[in-house]
């Protein structure tokens, strides 16, 4: 009886499984690292066409899948390699393992992937090598040939044979697809660029506009990044004109920087349009903008709370204008210089309508609140 229970019990692979030793499946290790790399580029550009706020999640999502799944990625199928449960031989990787497993492959590849577009010089290149290095290095020395998410997910790598060819037709079909994504991607990187180059961005389409949005992975020049930035705005898609004000910004573009509280504000990011603004108050651009925007929320809800944050900013450009100031602006150096002088009057006259709106009390703490600001008193 209970040796038919320990036959019942006895692990039986799959069709496609043969357990070689951990030693011979390391070069098949890197190279399908690489092919399923490939692959998650090729996915995070699609998903970029549409939306951004998911892009961090395609990297779990991806290995998680593919291990509780196959227990192997796309790029395992193809160069034969399998991640089995490190206490038996044969085991396919549980589903806990695979979590844990998939989150750490995430976390450094998401770390090198973005210390290569963030980073600038040699340290574009330094970084990323020396993080790949340190992580890699590990399976060439340890037992069982074991790195860091072998360690936490308590599993190790062996080589097998495939005899499923459905399964081998499939991973070879994603790769194949992967490679024409990712090509067509470099391709639209180079149109994108040419079309900044050309000064007819806001000419292009609606679609390649889209599609360019999701390029901002690329490595542009900062006078790229800026007019890139300009381009977006004016079509009026703050989220992605954000993508690249902020990296022009971190490049050191001024304009960028005042830019930036337009497309935070266009966003719907009003925290972070008042936070950016405040840091660059003493920049007339930046009242300017904000007292704008709370004024056009004013005008469209007429709600007292907005024509009070109004005041605020358009009394610190009303004290603070000046040649000396209008000279000095980032926005100065931009297409929209005229915009510092012209919105004098207009201040002016919204001022006299908040005045009239708010009262006494409200006003004397609008004043104190824009010193405050202006003077960078918390």
């Amino acid at each position: 009886m209970n040796s038919e229970i320990k036959v019942t019990q006895t692990y039986k692979p799959s069709q496609y499984e043969e357990d070689l030793d951990p030693e011979k499946a390391i070069i098949a290790r890197l190279l399908a690292g690489s092919l399923d790399i490939l692959i998650l580029l090729a996915l995070k550009n699609i998903i970029n066409i549409f939306s951004y706020k998911f892009e961090l999640l395609v990297i779990p999502a991806y290995y998680l899948f593919c291990l509780v799944r196959n227990s192997t990625t796309v790029g395992g199928i193809i160069f034969g390699i399998k991640i089995v449960e490190k206490s038996s031989k044969r085991t396919n990787i549980n589903v806990k393992h695979s979590l844990i497993r998939s989150l750490v492959v995430s976390s450094v590849t998401a770390l090198t992937y973005y210390s290569f577009i963030k980073l600038d010089g040699m340290y574009h290149y330094i970084i990323p090598a020396m993080i790949v290095i340190v992580y890699v290095n590990p399976i060439f020395f340890t037992k069982n040939r074991l790195t860091l998410h072998d360690y936490a997910s308590f599993s190790k790598v062996i080589k097998f044979k495939i005899k499923s060819k459905t399964l081998l037709k499939r991973a070879v079909l994603i790769l194949f697809s992967s490679i024409l994504v990712v090509a067509s991607f470099f391709l639209l990187d180079s149109k994108c660029k040419q079309s900044v180059e050309d000064k007819d961005f806001a000419g292009e389409s609606a679609l390649i506009t889209q599609l360019c949005a999701s390029t901002t992975h690329a490595n542009y020049s900062e006078d790229e990044y800026y007019k890139l930035g300009i381009s977006f705005l004016k079509k009026r898609k703050g989220r992605t004109a954000t993508r690249f004000l902020e990296k022009a910004a971190l490049a050191g573009n001024k304009k960028a920087n005042i830019l930036l509280i337009q497309s935070y504000a266009m966003s719907n990011k009003f925290g972070k349009a008042e936070k950016q603004a405040k840091k660059l108050i003493k920049d007339l651009a930046a009242p300017l903008i904000m007292s704008n925007m709370f004024m056009q929320r004013y005008e469209r809800n007429n709600d007292p709370k907005y024509i009070y944050k109004a005041y605020i900013y358009l009394n610190l450009y009303y004290l603070s204008y000046s040649n000396i100031s209008v000279r000095n602006s980032a926005m100065s150096w931009s297409e929209q210089k005229d915009l510092l002088k012209d919105y004098y009057p207009v201040a002016k006259k919204y001022i006299a309508l908040a005045e009239e709106t708010l009262s006494v009390e409200k006003i004397q703490e609008a004043q104190s609140e824009g010193m405050s600001i202006l003077f960078g008193i918390n």
